[in-house]
């Protein structure tokens, strides 16, 4: 796997910044045990784990941002 997919294996286990937003694109597999999320998250294409990391970067930066500048 990819060292760019590798780093984001641990987003599939919990939020880093909390807990998920109801528009979290990883809410679906939250009743999966983490080898069956990371399981999953090997079977997706490329293009679906870019969009994962894509949206994960995002929602991180802008809730990171509004938590020290509150």
């Amino acid at each position: 796997m990819d060292s760019n997919y590798c780093t984001f294996i641990g987003n599939l286990y919990c939020c880093p910044v909390g807990e998920r937003l109801k528009d979290c694109p990883l809410n679906f597999n939250d009743n999966m045990s983490f080898e069956e999320k990371i399981w999953k998250f090997k079977k997706l294409a490329p293009v679906e784990k870019d969009a994962l990391i894509e949206h994960h970067r995002k929602c991180a930066n802008s809730r990171t941002i509004n938590f020290f500048y509150k």
